[in-house]
């Protein structure tokens, strides 16, 4: 008691001691505090002022560069090498920054530092790795801006803000706040829609023209870079700040340090391409074809080699200041700026400043089909131009009558998966309400995953008496090789199910670890993954209207989504893992969704039983057997980890018993067999893409839904979710009138 009483008169005498304090001891920290911000605000505004100077100039130069260097007019074989150069230019002026580097004064050393060599060896590996992926990723950016047209390769390298986001994350435990995540949307619209005009891509009918090979090096570079920006926060925040000469500051000096030696190992590596591959023998032919001559040949590697340098040390300074996710974030949201000097600067592309600046891909599809029409012979056409008015009115009713029957078919599998996917959100909430989650031991609270991995695929039984009823066109006899097909369908089957079953335990397991508006902000990247993969596998082609309802569905789907009474209490979440998790689980999603399209298309199109045509018979064959594979492997699952024991204490832990508990996994099995059934019914009659943007336009509707139905959770429907549900209406409608511009299109053929 006599201690306690002491403590107190002290800390009273403190307080009054500090109450009584001379103005001038209170406002110098407030005076210090308030010019360390501005002196933050005004590194922040010179690093975004360096990355907006060099990405200009960088752009300027890299479109003079093209300009001059007359590709066409070279061999062609000539055009895709030097990559390795642009790679190394990128790099190589990194002893201009040494001087600047012993310029900046450095703080007061820190003494006690522990242990300066364990971190100095750890400061030398990343330096390494950093080298290794900026090459990586230089070298690759420089191939895939010149295998396919802009619009695409800027299309894909937008995917770099999304692992930027997940690797740090993952990386550097950010925390994502609803005003950041509208800001990644934002930028990567922005990014898309806003990039400028490359001199350096190739013709329409250059051989390399190739959306596949352009995807996976633009792909991977997006990759290397995020991952390189992670590593750059990390070394920062862990290794750099605690060396003992920075004294636990962060100033100016790292930045330059950090740019000098990566660059450096960047630029070995990068040297030794050029020399392995034997591009330095065509530097003296490069520089006799340019235009201008050789010194300004010389002089335009000089300016980007500077430039490149500007842009790196202004974004390295954003991820010092900021972040990693902000210097990604302002890198991308130059673009339009870049784009109006780009149109200002140059008039070789016929540009202007328009308000979509994404090339239409269909315009290479209508140049080919009018050289088609071209080499039709006279006959032919003469024939076609006069056919008898009986004939084309037949024609037109019929093909009338298809496109009717394919419009209620599409509504049909919609209405398919908004009905499962509210039910399923409505009984797994249910099902997480009633489980009594909180009461039991938290070491059962991830158990049970296999076993909603096999509810997701169990209840396929159901479909096959519907495989029977529904009606069989006439097979196909002149399909060759039956077995060769038959097989290739097996194979199809069995892979298709081994994804299911991956991706049905990956997202249960996603849903537990973590907040549920994480798990909807990472599993949002499987839209991304689709179109990459269906870009690679179906060669599917995006129109402005596709590309415009893409934006929208990830900007619904981030802030609309539903709340979930599985998520665990914020003293639980586990962000590392739920984001590999939610991660892997949206690959497999893509993919599979791919592979049933390319399945359709190529395999149970061309079986001599289906007579060449689309039928809802073969959505129920592609589910039936899928599921069935897939529950095989849910069920091997479940009995090898032993989660089967915890059946019979997870019934008697049911509020509502044992008879609801079962009841709630039939209707979850079945409301997830009605939403497969009609999201692979969507793949078969329009695309994959079509199917993912449905699945997820149904989010909004979705958190309507369980505002209605549970008041547990204290949720409402706020204006950001009223917003989504417009941006869903919105996404929905581009798409239909890309599809109504098909179907009118081949009618206007048919006349």
């Amino acid at each position: 008691m006599e201690m306690t009483e002491a403590s107190k008169q002290t800390t009273t005498e403190e307080s009054e001691r500090f109450q009584n304090q001379e103005p001038d001891q209170i406002l110098s920290p407030r005076r210090s505090l308030e010019l360390k911000q501005k002196k933050w605000w005004i590194s922040v505004s010179l690093c975004i002022f360096l990355v907006l100077l060099g990405e200009s100039l960088v752009m300027l130069l890299l479109n003079f560069f093209y300009v001059q260097h007359n590709p066409e007019e070279s061999d062609q074989d000539l055009q895709y090498p030097g990559t390795w150069l642009q790679a190394l230019v990128q790099n190589a002026a990194f002893p201009l920054l040494i001087p600047l580097f012993f310029i900046f004064p450095s703080p007061k050393q820190n003494q006690e530092t522990n242990n300066p060599r364990f971190l100095s060896f750890r400061l030398l590996l990343l330096y390494i790795s950093l080298g290794v992926l900026v090459a990586a990723h230089s070298k690759l950016f420089a191939l895939g801006k010149l295998y396919a047209n802009y619009g695409v390769f800027t299309l894909i390298a937008a995917t770099q803000l999304i692992f930027t986001a997940i690797f740090t994350a993952i990386i550097n435990r950010f925390k994502f706040t609803r005003l950041i995540i509208l800001s990644i949307i934002g930028a990567i619209l922005i990014y898309v829609f806003g990039s400028p005009k490359f001199g350096g891509e190739p013709d329409e009918n250059d051989e390399f023209f190739s959306y596949n090979i352009q995807a996976w090096l633009t792909f991977a570079a997006s990759v290397a870079f995020a991952l390189s920006l992670c590593l750059v926060q990390l070394g920062f925040e862990k290794l750099l700040v605690k060396t003992k000469r920075y004294g636990n500051k962060k100033v100016f000096r790292m930045v330059l340090e950090m740019q000098i030696c990566v660059s450096f190992v960047a630029s070995i590596i990068c040297l030794v391409g050029l020399f392995a591959s034997g591009e330095y023998k065509e530097l003296k032919g490069d520089s006799k074809r340019f235009k201008k001559g050789e010194a300004y040949y010389a002089l335009s590697f000089v300016g980007l080699a500077l430039s490149w340098q500007v842009w790196a040390v202004g974004l390295i300074g954003l991820v010092l200041y900021v972040s990693g996710v902000f210097g990604d974030v302002v890198h991308m949201c130059i673009s339009p700026l870049v784009a109006l000097f780009v149109v200002l600067a140059f008039d070789f592309m016929d540009d202007e400043f328009s308000w979509n600046r994404i090339e239409r891909p269909e315009k290479k599809v209508m140049e080919m089909t009018e050289a088609s029409k071209q080499t039709t012979t006279h006959e032919e056409s003469e024939h076609v131009q006069n056919p008898e008015p009986n004939q084309i009115l037949s024609q037109r009713r019929l093909l009338q009558l298809n496109q009717k029957k394919w419009w209620i078919a599409v509504a049909l599998c919609m209405f398919l998966v908004l009905l499962g996917d509210s039910l399923v959100i409505l009984l797994l909430n249910f099902f997480y309400v009633q489980d009594r989650r909180e009461d039991y031991n938290q070491d059962l609270q991830y158990k049970g995953t296999w076993m909603q991995a096999l509810i997701q695929n169990a209840a396929f039984p159901f479909l096959i008496p519907l495989y029977f009823i529904f009606p069989s066109p006439k097979p196909n006899q002149e399909t060759n090789n039956h077995s060769f097909l038959s097989f290739r369908l097996i194979v199809l089957y069995f892979v298709l199910g081994v994804l299911v079953a991956a991706h049905s335990k990956l997202y249960a397991l996603g849903k537990l670890y973590s907040s549920y508006d994480f798990f909807m902000l990472i599993s949002g990247s499987q839209l991304i993954f689709t179109l990459i993969f269906t870009a690679i596998i179906n060669r599917f082609k995006f129109t402005r209207w596709i590309i415009i309802s893409i934006i929208l569905t990830l900007v619904s789907y981030a802030f609309g989504g539903p709340v979930f009474a599985g998520e665990p209490d914020e003293s639980e979440y586990f962000y590392g893992i739920q984001a590999w998790l939610t991660f892997a689980a949206s690959v497999a999603f893509a993919l599979s969704l791919c592979l049933v399209q390319l399945g359709f298309e190529k395999l149970l199109v061309k079986t001599n039983r289906c007579g060449n045509k689309k039928v809802f018979r073969m959505v129920l064959e592609m589910q039936i057997c899928v599921s069935f594979v897939a529950s095989v492997v849910c069920l091997v699952g479940l009995f090898a980890s032993g989660e089967y024991k915890e059946l019979k204490g997870d019934s008697k832990r049911f509020k509502k018993g044992e008879t609801y508990y079962v009841l709630s996994l039939i209707g979850l099995s079945l409301s997830w067999q009605v939403w497969a059934v009609g999201l692979i019914g969507l793949v078969l009659y329009v695309s994959s893409v079509f199917g993912n943007i449905v699945n997820m336009c149904a989010s909004p509707l979705m958190a309507f839904i369980v505002v209605l139905a549970f008041d547990f959770m204290d949720d409402d429907f706020s204006w950001p979710r009223l917003g989504a549900l417009i941006g869903t209406v919105l996404a929905l409608g581009s798409y239909f009138y890309t599809l109504h511009k098909r179907n009118k299109k081949k009618m206007v053929e048919l006349n």
